[in-house]
């Protein structure tokens, strides 16, 4: 259905179907559409005046949980920001049910750092160098961007883990003293900091708006989630490192697709290869 109006003389067809469409799309009216659209506009807030940062979501809950820790005597924040289950007789961590608040801690962290870096690294890079800036490429180079640099530093900080540990070059060393119950400090922190990371991936995959992709992504961060809950509840937490740290290097390699080809697209433009 469409309508037509008399513009200088001319006749101009306007799709009544396309309007209604647009204004559908633009306010949400169902409560869990607008909750995730508050959400995703809220991961962080910037003025249009100025570009400085105020507060969103995920930085005025840990502002919030950090006031009260440092400010009130408050024994109950302190497992949102101290690993906890220490035991002092071995001087190595435990698990527990705290380990949820200090995991809630990260899911934050990173939706407020990955809103960060795509807002303000990410996409100023793409639009100044790519050669064909376009919207829907800025944000894919964004979240493809953050990929790489998340699974690069978790890599390297996993393969160190196994690098100095006794199943380094001997694989059947994973199982030895099986069950792996309590660990050291920067052992637990890396494997709570991982499950963080990939209950907020499944967090932003909700909230933001779906792509073809969208279930085949859900099932492999519902299985990775999975994994990673499993092994650390069952003390099978030598085997998740290994794998934690083969998953890290093949998304670098699935990740780095869209942020190379824009690389390289600009080398050829500054070298003006044909």
């Amino acid at each position: 259905m469409s309508s037509s109006t008399t513009v200088n003389g001319q006749t101009k067809v306007r799709s009544t179907k396309l309007n209604r469409r647009k204004s559908r799309t633009t306010q949400p009216t169902h409560p869990l559409s607008i909750i995730k659209q508050w959400l995703v506009n809220n991961q962080i807030r910037t003025p249009s005046q100025t570009p400085i940062l105020t507060l969103g979501m995920p930085l005025t809950v840990l502002s919030s949980l950090a006031a009260i820790h440092f400010l009130v005597d408050q024994p109950y924040t302190s497992k949102f920001f101290i690993l906890s289950h220490f035991n002092p007789s071995t001087q190595l961590y435990n698990k527990g049910p705290r380990d949820w608040a200090f995991v809630t801690t990260w899911v934050l962290t990173f939706t407020l750092l990955r809103a960060l870096f795509m807002e303000y690294i990410f996409y100023p890079f793409f639009y100044r160098y790519a050669p064909t800036p376009a919207p829907r490429r800025a944000t894919r180079f964004a979240e493809q961007a953050w990929s790489v640099f998340y699974y690069t530093i978790s890599f390297t900080i996993g393969f160190c883990l196994i690098q100095n540990s006794r199943y380094w070059g001997d694989i059947h060393e994973v199982w030895a003293g099986y069950p792996q119950i309590e660990s050291s400090g920067f052992f637990k922190a890396y494997y709570l900091i991982e499950a963080g990371f990939w209950v907020h991936q499944i967090l932003v995959l909700n909230i933001e708006a779906r792509r073809k992709d969208f279930w085949q992504m859900f099932c492999h961060h519902i299985i990775t989630c999975t994994l990673i809950f499993m092994s650390y509840s069952f003390n099978a937490t030598h085997v998740g490192n290994v794998i934690l740290c083969i998953m890290d290097f093949s998304d670098i390699l699935l990740s780095v697709r869209i942020p190379s080809s824009v690389a390289y697209r600009l080398a050829r433009e500054t070298a003006q290869v044909p």
